[in-house]
């Protein structure tokens, strides 16, 4: 049983059952009294928390490469702006009523355990409820590695109170150090997997992205890690961590004095660590146990911190709960972010105030396609902007903008480019040349025009912005795929497909490392890069002079198909493939329509940019030396109408 992972027997005969029981490998002991059971219990309990920790890890080469554009994940950058958030947000007494609500609807802790922090919790005892009881523990390492918005919200104010208790006591222990570097240890269970990452990582970066509990004695962390190594999949870890006092990147303390838990020199560091890492050795012969050596650092690559600048700043806001609500939108979280700028509104007394929240909630609705919703609320927004605002106003300008972006996902084109003028009209005269704000106005114009087919004027806005980006932006910014996304569809639509695959496959290296894996922006992409991938593969299908229908079947795997997509028109040109050097006879040129459809199921890998489109690959791969497109399967079975196949030789494809 998969949900079954420890078991405990009690029994009034130790040596009898002892010998039966090692037969079965999930007994984890034999206890004669329920004391040792539930001693066993709590250990096993925190077993399970130090092995499922978030960690992120990061390459020696991927920290030299130049097409590594930041040095972490994802979660590592949104996480620590999540922290920086709600450490900066008042919280009160009703926070924590908030919090026990909360905890007994979603049965987070037993009844007594929930009672007992409603009665006996402040703001200095968050370290003693950390180490108390499982309830808090458990249920903060939990959101911190799974990110849900709801829990994380109704635990800002222990996070704030935990992380602010450490920095006090780093604070007061800091001389005690005297400046000389100290050693700690943590034991834990890593995946197969994770440990690969690791072994890949060594002179790399590791980050611990929750709290960070660890032992100044190696032998408590030498007995986590070899009870994490008798599992089958798990690879038991000891940290061995040298902690130089100097480096301030997170506070960190010893917490004997404060702990529920006696005789163990416990240091607790706040969330977010990044160590560097050292050697990595086999312990006892067993391959399923190691020592790693880590080096506290502090993390000062420059394109990470630019990265990071940018997303504080989209994150802006004049409170933290302003700041959260726009972290919520950059990440996808739009049903959170609902339910947080529904409570706002209704806190809010000033007319602005107010104005903001309508155009957010706008944005909610509109990023989930109910545009009809998302005007209401927008022009609501515009209302109480006109009224209340001077006529060159940013705030105009910014519901001048949304309600062209309505217009546009609803079909009105020339309503949408009568709003987003008059956005750009309010930005040149209010903002600098460069600022980022037009970089948005030009490209919404250009993308009004794409929608038109205006792809001449659609190129020159979109130009425009990308002119701005390079400017303003750092080069892995989000806004900066934007940009290249939306010049690569241009492309796309015009046929001239080798630039838009250039295009779109810029915007998926930036979006790959500044988003999360779920954001739709990274789907989507992935997506049209696979359409057009499968379109220079079907290629292929032309027979000079003649329209095909049906589907591809490679010779070299005749058990896969491609089926093509439809209505696609394009001009090729096919070249003998038997003549090598850039020496090859032209067969012929034409232009056709393929018409049938194409299943989400089937993928290409693409060699240039090493992208792994999916699982089910198509094994047919694309080489592109000189500009020019091969296909490594020359001859290519295509069924023609009359359901015979027709082999045919491929070679040098180039577009017009």
């Amino acid at each position: 049983m998969s949900q079954l992972d420890t078991i405990y027997v009690l029994c009034g005969n130790k040596s009898k059952h002892k010998k039966w029981a090692k037969n079965w490998i999930k007994i984890k002991g034999v206890h004669t009294n329920i004391k040792e059971i539930c001693e066993a219990l709590q250990l096993a309990i925190k077993q399970r928390d130090q092995d499922t920790i978030a960690v992120s890890f990061l390459t020696v080469n991927e920290m030299t490469s130049t097409d590594n554009l930041n040095q972490l994940e994802p979660t590592f950058m949104y996480t620590q702006i999540f922290k920086e958030i709600l450490l900066d947000m008042g919280h009160d007494n009703q926070a924590i009523s908030d919090f026990i609500t909360y905890s007994r609807r979603n049965n987070s802790g037993s009844s007594i355990n929930i009672n007992r922090f409603e009665k006996e919790y402040h703001s200095q005892s968050a370290i003693r409820w950390y180490t108390l009881t499982p309830f808090i523990y458990c249920m903060l390492n939990d959101v911190l590695r799974s990110m849900e918005v709801n829990t994380i919200i109704n635990m800002g104010f222990f996070i704030r109170d935990l992380h602010q208790q450490i920095q006090r006591l780093y604070q007061q222990q800091i001389t005690k150090y005297h400046q000389k570097p100290f050693i700690v240890y943590r034991g834990q269970g890593l995946s197969k997997e994770n440990f690969e990452k690791l072994q890949k990582s060594e002179g790399g970066l590791i980050s611990f992205n929750n709290f960070l509990s660890t032992s100044t004695e190696k032998d408590i962390s030498l007995v986590f890690a070899r009870s994490a190594s008798e599992k089958v999949d798990m690879v038991g870890i000891v940290f061995k961590m040298l902690i130089d006092p100097r480096i301030k990147s997170v506070p960190f303390a010893f917490i004997t004095e404060v702990s529920s838990f006696d005789g163990e020199d416990e240091v607790l560091f706040s969330m977010h660590t990044v160590f560097r890492v050292g050697a990595i050795q086999q312990m006892d012969n067993n391959n399923q146990l190691y020592q790693v050596e880590l080096k506290l650092t502090s993390d000062d690559d420059q394109q990470l911190r630019l990265l990071t600048d940018w997303i504080r700043e989209e994150a802006a806001g004049i409170t933290g709960w302003q700041r959260l609500g726009h972290l919520l939108l950059k990440i996808g979280q739009f049903n959170q972010a609902e339910e947080l700028y529904n409570a706002l509104l209704k806190q809010a007394s000033d007319e602005s105030e107010k104005a903001l929240y309508y155009n957010q909630l706008g944005g909610v609705h509109f990023n989930q396609g109910n545009y009809e919703k998302a005007a209401r609320y927008f022009e609501q927004g515009l209302e109480i902007c006109q009224k209340a605002l001077p006529s060159k106003h940013s705030h105009l300008a910014t519901s001048c903008n949304n309600i062209g972006s309505v217009y546009k996902k609803m079909g009105e084109y020339s309503k949408a480019l009568l709003f987003y003028e008059k956005d750009f009209e309010i930005c040149q005269k209010t903002l600098p040349s460069d600022h980022p704000k037009l970089a948005t106005s030009c490209n919404n114009i250009g993308s009004v025009y794409k929608k038109m087919g205006d792809y001449s004027k659609a190129l020159l806005f979109y130009g425009k912005t990308l002119e701005i980006c390079q400017k303003t932006l750092p080069p892995n910014h989000p806004h900066f795929a934007i940009s290249c996304n939306n010049i690569g569809l241009v492309y796309d639509n015009m046929s001239e497909y080798s630039k838009a695959l250039s295009y779109l496959e810029r915007a998926l290296n930036i979006w790959q490392r500044a988003l999360p894996p779920t954001h739709p922006d990274i789907k989507s992409v992935k997506q049209i890069i696979m359409l057009r991938l499968l379109l220079l593969v079907c290629l292929a299908h032309l027979v000079v002079g003649r329209t095909i229908t049906g589907n591809i079947v490679l010779k070299s795997n005749p058990g896969k198909t491609i089926v093509l997509p439809n209505g696609c028109q394009y001009i090729v040109q096919v070249v003998d493939a038997s003549l090598a050097d850039g020496k090859a006879t032209e067969l012929g040129t034409t232009q056709y329509t393929l018409v049938s459809s194409l299943p989400q199921s089937y993928t290409v890998t693409y060699v240039p940019s090493g992208l792994p489109m999916g699982s089910d690959s198509l094994q047919a791969q694309i080489k592109c030396p000189n500009g020019h497109m091969y296909i490594n399967d020359h001859r290519i079975s295509v069924p023609d109408k009359e359901g015979d196949n027709i082999t045919i030789d491929i070679g040098v494809i180039s577009h017009h």
